[in-house]
């Protein structure tokens, strides 16, 4: 994601919700003027704009409503296509993307997935889960596609983590077979207590990828990375992947055990394709099988493998029984080549700054303050910011914002909003001529109603609130963009009776105070 793209926030919010979610039937009769996008992808349903009034701060020239069950676990995942604003959503379970020109105008497509895959078709056993985390908007060959990030989890125990290309059988990040743990337990089971005593149980990487016959996908140059450092990056030469080597002082080799429980795929403004995951790593010990988890970056499409952070598990070496990921890990392009990432571990905002080469630059920060949403990032010219909203009460939430330009922010300073104290949350910033717009969720992040306000330089209100929605309406995520005619974009996800419906409005705003 390239901060260079004007005002254009360029990261989505991946929200623990709909996972069942499912789009409208194609025969399904409606009263209500909404054509179903699942029904007909690609096609909007215009709404009446509202009227406009003399202290207005904005006037809605145009309403559309996309599509309804869109899928807000999925969220909102913006990137731009030459000059066309691209939105990643998922209908169901279904991924799409909306395509906005330069003045506004937009139109829904929905890439084909390829032959054989699982997304073609939902789970049909009702025990089984299917989570659909973000995706990702890309031009292939000309075509728009995209990149989708999914975990299924079968009734069986059968599991697939994948970060792959919807339309080719191309994965970036992937493992599908049984979760070790679950295959430890069942080895245990099959051997006397002894013998179980004496050798380990789990089975090395190797073997366990031979036994699931080529269908577990680790990046390469999987040599285990020692805590202090991060692991060499691979050689894109290489013809495989090098064997893990065994420390030179070692008399008894330990079996290595490594599988990828989560993943998500960054693309850049030049189209370069990387990701984030996080795999849980085992290490034989007399006392059973020590286990962390592992936060890794993988370069060049996943062809390669950096450790970034790593997190002991308390219960290990007994089977640990909460296995916390880098939640919804997010990436952003800081210039000169390099990187940030940011995700939740454990409630916390993790921060990570990445050289050229992938590899960490100093130490990671904590932003504490409260339990963080996902980040957001504005870019105007030079001045890039990560907007985020931390929850710090049962009942609000706070906006923080800080400085991203070729380093992290030391700390976050508040987005203060006029008028009595309340929660806000969802900060959203773009620049629309010359003129700055903050939108967010007055009330909750996932079911407040959404609101826009002109701001300055230093993210503070300077004029009329604009109510894009009232106050009746919830609203689970939200996205505000400036276009080249100077008018104002809003995406978000509405619950409309109950069911979750993708929303645009083009604006036409003046500053009023």
């Amino acid at each position: 994601m390239n901060p260079r793209y004007g005002s254009i926030v360029v990261l989505a919010l991946a929200l623990p919700a709909c996972n069942r979610s499912k789009p409208e039937s194609k025969g399904e009769a409606t009263t209500s003027a909404v054509a179903s996008a699942a029904a007909a992808p690609g096609a909007s349903t215009p709404e009446r704009p509202a009227s406009a009034t003399d202290d207005a701060v904005c006037e809605v020239v145009e309403s559309k409503n996309w599509g309804k069950w869109v899928n807000a676990r999925t969220g909102i995942t913006p990137r731009m296509l030459g000059k066309n604003l691209a939105l990643g959503v998922a209908l169901g379970n279904k991924p799409h993307v909306v395509i906005f020109d330069e003045q506004g105008n937009g139109r829904m497509v929905q890439p084909k997935p390829y032959d054989g895959s699982p997304l073609a078709e939902d789970l049909k056993d009702k025990k089984s889960r299917r989570d659909l985390q973000r995706v990702t908007p890309v031009v292939e060959g000309g075509v728009t596609t995209a990149y989708a990030d999914y975990r299924d989890k079968h009734a069986n125990g059968h599991r697939r983590i994948a970060c792959e290309l919807v339309t080719e059988r191309r994965p970036v990040l992937l493992f599908d077979g049984e979760p070790l743990l679950s295959k430890e337990k069942a080895d245990a089971k099959d051997k006397p207590a002894a013998a179980a005593a004496a050798a380990p149980v789990a089975r090395s990487v190797a073997s366990m990828a031979q036994g699931l016959k080529g269908r577990l996908k680790l990046p390469r140059a999987v040599a285990a990375a020692p805590s202090a450092a991060p692991a060499p990056a691979a050689d894109p030469s290489a013809a495989a992947p090098a064997p893990a080597p065994e420390p030179a002082a070692a008399k008894d080799p330990k079996e290595v055990h490594r599988e990828i429980r989560d993943c998500r795929t960054m693309v850049d403004g030049d189209g370069t394709v990387w990701a984030v995951g996080t795999e849980l790593y085992g290490v034989e010990q007399p006392a059973g099988t020590k286990w962390t988890m592992r936060t890794f970056v993988a370069p060049d499409a996943g062809r390669g493998y950096i450790m970034l952070d790593s997190h002991s598990l308390p219960e290990s070496p007994k089977d640990p029984k909460d296995l916390h990921t880098l939640e919804a890990a997010v990436g952003v392009e800081l210039g000169n080549a390099e990187h940030a990432v940011f995700g939740r571990y454990r409630g916390s905002l993790f921060g990570y700054h990445l050289d050229k080469t992938f590899r960490l630059r100093g130490a990671r920060k904590t932003y504490r303050g409260g339990y963080p949403g996902l980040p957001r990032f504005f870019a105007q010219g030079g001045d890039t910011r990560m907007l985020v909203g931390q929850k710090v009460a049962e009942d609000r939430w706070d906006m923080r914002f800080g400085p991203l330009n070729l380093a992290l922010p030391r700390s976050l300073e508040p987005i203060t909003l006029e008028g009595p104290a309340t929660s806000a949350a969802e900060p959203s910033v773009a620049k629309a001529g010359t003129q700055r717009w903050l939108s967010y969720h007055r009330g909750s992040r996932r079911d407040g109603h959404l609101e826009l306000v002109p701001v300055n330089e230093a993210l503070a209100p300077m004029g009329k609130v604009f109510a894009a929605t009232p106050e009746g309406e919830e609203v689970a995520e939200s996205h505000v963009f400036g276009l080249e005619n100077g008018k104002v974009l809003l995406v978000y996800i509405a619950q409309q009776s109950g069911a979750p419906t993708l929303k645009s409005q083009l604006l036409s705003c003046t500053l009023k105070t």
